[in-house]
């Protein structure tokens, strides 16, 4: 390599104020993005605490700290608690001044981008209604274009976008490989096209993945423990994997598809996968506006029951009914609970999991729900399996995903994750990872 291909391109420092952010413009050495890593992991530490953490020497550190404290990387956040000697000078991650990553959500019908700095607080966001399974470059189009909008001035380049898709990912190449929701995508260049556009690194996973991504920055109470399940409830089914601290993805990238499990094989539905009687399909809208049908004759149904007839039926219309006392609704709600809890008891004995995290996104009527998963949980599953199961709703909302995309492009930039996603773009090829 020549001396000029081993030359730091400048850092965010040496941006003019006002001047748009450079995207990927930021560059640090393996020791710096350690460093980084292990301060975004714990959200502060002390010189000494990053030493220990890394196993190195202060006197080895200290003058790379202080480059990233130059840089505008890290800043002071306060004082450490006094363990009987001097108070150590807590270190934490900058805001999106010094550098900014986006998370982007693309599901069959929207658009959602995050702009976080490193430390993932979101510094802009951004929500489009569009329909994305016609066109996969139309809409890279716009995400790109949304991106774009959201990098504000005082921002630093960006370094990274992280992308989800609700499909599996083949890593090595970036790109979908089974999108029952989004056939068109399958085998399309997603992460090199969007690279592309944006002059950045593109990291993609599925959104299964992601939400397990975002569960895994939040603080819980108590703790999930190294390996638990989240659980996508809403808009399609389906189970993020974390194993000993780290997503579970499978041999081809297909772990976690929770929502093409069978559950009744004399179901006439056809899923989207080309199965019939997969957990998904046996809870589609249609399924339960027909189950709706059924429950009608016999119980009395002041909301759901005009619903049915305008053939409008939606799990929102639902969830809004069963806080006004249908119940109808509430029987819907509790047999889509017995049900995904009966596949959960299954996962649960295979991997014995200390937690399951449910994302609803805040779902109306999610109270119904959470108890019928339990139930069909504790009634199915081995016993010595859910001797210390916790169960709980995500607090997280309908954003996760675009959170969990915005983690994976963080921890992708930081190389804390590893070779654990697909990677392309300007710098797909450097160590860091």
């Amino acid at each position: 390599m020549s001396t000029n291909e081993q030359k730091m391109p400048p850092r965010a420092r040496t941006r003019r104020a006002g001047e748009p952010p450079r995207a990927g413009s930021l560059t640090l050495t393996p020791l710096q993005r350690r460093i980084l890593g292990a301060v975004v992991r714990a959200r502060s530490l002390t010189r000494a605490d990053i030493a220990r953490e890394l196993r190195l020497s202060r006197s080895n550190l200290s003058p790379v700290i202080l480059d990233l404290i130059d840089d505008g990387l890290l800043v002071s956040v306060g004082q450490d608690t006094s363990r009987g000697g001097r108070r150590g000078d807590l270190l934490g991650v900058a805001g999106p001044e010094a550098g900014v990553v986006a998370g982007l959500e693309i599901d069959v019908n929207r658009i959602r981008v995050h702009v976080t700095g490193l430390g993932l607080d979101v510094a802009t966001a951004r929500h489009e209604l569009v329909d994305t399974a016609r066109d996969p470059l139309r809409t890279l189009e716009l995400a790109a274009t949304l991106i774009a909008e959201s990098l504000d001035p005082t921002y630093g380049p960006l370094v990274g976008v992280g992308l989800s898709l609700p499909a599996a990912i083949d890593s090595e190449r970036g790109v979908p490989t089974v999108a029952p929701a989004m056939p068109l995508w399958v085998d399309f260049p997603v992460a090199d096209r969007l690279a592309e556009r944006l002059s950045t690194r593109v990291f993609l996973d599925s959104d299964l993945n992601a939400l397990a991504l975002a569960e895994m920055t939040v603080a819980h109470h108590p703790p999930l423990g190294s390996t638990y399940l989240v659980v996508k409830a809403h808009e399609g089914i389906g189970c993020g994997i974390v194993i000993n601290n780290t997503v579970f993805r499978g041999s081809q990238g297909s772990a976690g598809e929770m929502g093409h499990i069978c559950v009744d094989p004399d179901d006439p539905t056809i899923c989207a996968c080309g199965h019939r009687g997969c957990l998904e399909a046996v809870v589609s809208p249609a399924n339960l506006a027909a189950r709706a049908r059924e429950l009608a004759q016999t119980e009395l149904s002041p909301i759901i029951g005009p619903l049915i007839a305008e053939g409008s039926l939606t799990m929102d219309a639902i969830g809004h009914a069963v806080l006004e006392g249908d119940p109808v609704a509430a029987s819907l709600m509790r047999e889509l609970g017995m049900r995904i809890g009966f596949v959960l008891a299954g996962a649960i004995s295979l991997f014995n999991p200390s937690s399951i995290v449910v994302s609803t996104a805040r779902m109306l009527g999610s109270q119904v729900l959470m108890g019928a998963i339990r139930h069909g949980v504790y009634e199915r599953a081995f016993a010595g399996a859910t001797r210390r199961l916790q169960i709980v709703e995500s607090g997280l909302g309908d954003d996760a995903v675009a959170i969990g995309a915005a983690t994976l492009a963080r921890d992708g930039f930081l190389g804390i994750a590893g070779r654990v996603a697909s990677s392309r773009g300007i710098a797909a090829a450097t160590a860091a990872d």
